[in-house]
């Protein structure tokens, strides 16, 4: 059986780790050897000193015992200068032997990091492909005939219908927390849950009903950064279309429709399932989306949302062929972030944001 890429990466930097290992017990080896060897060196350098001091007192008698002190000292001094050389060579070739392995290391690190960059890009994709998915489904339904047919007459049928179809459609597209439909003074005439919590209540203050009634175009959409919705208590982001008259001879806004997406949720089944990671690594991550101003919107630990995240793009930022940013950088506990920026999706430009992996180093 053929090993796959992945597994020859980590006998590759298993590999190295042992030689790295290796490596370092030598040098702690030699440095032990050549202390012990100085020490040695100078005790009988000092010893032959001391006998030729003997020699020296026992004047004729001990000139040939000074013959052999000398002798000993200046073996003595060889063998010092013997072990410093030695301990010199030694500590070169390891250390071009360290040099080897540390381009091996960082030849390992820009394969992960090619990989987590292009993982990276990949989430961000997925996610931006099913926001514009979301795009489309509320310029659908503001031009549905079931719910535009209301406004022309708010009977206690239409109303139930209204909120029938609301439900049935919410029960289909499960990734939205409510859907509401509001006339053209903000109030909120229906919705597909929490009734007693939305019914009634006037939205004309949000920036997302604002821009549907100012707009000229039927196709328009309008959709928010995260934010959090007190009521369903969580973090959501809201898709708004304006809704038009059918009238052929005065077309006119008459209401705007609203879906509250499901962002915890829906941003966490990307972030965890839509990769490829091996398990091992995947332990090490964490992943995360990116707004438009590096703020955290999402994270697998669900930790630090709404923080910004500094990104370091000063030497490893390129920019694709869609002009966008991605690269990677070490922090300073030399664990590899990389980083992608989305590209947008048919008409829906993304919004700036950004899909980001945090590699935790062993």
């Amino acid at each position: 059986m053929v090993p796959s890429h992945s597994q020859q990466q980590n006998d590759t930097k298993d590999k190295s780790s042992h030689i790295t290992k290796t490596i370092k017990d030598i040098r702690k080896q030699i440095e032990k050897f050549s202390n012990i060897n100085e020490a040695t060196s100078l005790q009988t350098n000092l010893l032959a000193v001391n006998a030729s001091i003997e020699a020296s007192r026992a004047g004729e008698a001990g000139k040939g015992f000074s013959v052999v002190a000398q002798e000993v000292k200046r073996l003595a001094t060889q063998s010092s200068e013997n072990s410093r050389d030695f301990r010199d060579l030694i500590t070169k070739r390891v250390s071009i032997a360290e040099q080897e392995i540390y381009k091996i290391e960082e030849k390992l690190l820009y394969n992960k990091a090619y990989t987590y960059i292009q993982t990276a890009k990949n989430l961000v994709q997925i996610l931006i492909r099913s926001l514009y998915e979301r795009s489309c489904d509320i310029r659908w339904w503001a031009k549905d005939s079931r719910i535009q047919n209301f406004f022309k007459g708010e009977t206690s049928e239409n109303i139930n219908d209204l909120r029938m179809t609301l439900r049935s459609i919410n029960q289909i597209y499960d990734v939205y927390s409510n859907i509401l439909v509001l006339d053209a003074t903000g109030k909120v005439l229906s919705c597909s849950q929490h009734e007693t919590s939305f019914l009634q209540r006037n939205k004309s203050d949000k920036e997302w009903f604002i821009n549907c009634m100012r707009s000229n175009s039927d196709n328009y959409y309008y959709v928010s950064s995260v934010v959090h919705n007190d009521v369903l208590n969580k973090n959501i982001l809201v898709f708004a279309a304006p809704i038009y008259s059918k009238d052929r001879n005065h077309s006119e806004i008459i209401g705007v429709i609203a879906a509250y997406f499901d962002w915890e949720v829906q941003s966490q089944k990307i972030l965890t399932t839509c990769h490829s990671i091996t398990a091992e690594d995947y332990a090490r991550s964490k992943f995360m989306f990116l707004d438009e101003n590096k703020r955290i919107i999402a994270s697998t630990d669900e930790r630090d949302i709404g923080d910004i995240y500094l990104i370091d793009t000063a030497e490893t930022s390129e920019e694709n062929h869609d002009s966008k940013k991605q690269g990677y950088f070490l922090d300073e506990e030399r664990n590899m972030v990389a980083y992608a920026e989305c590209s947008g999706y048919q008409t829906y430009k993304g919004l700036g944001w950004m899909g980001l992996i945090h590699y935790q180093s062993e």
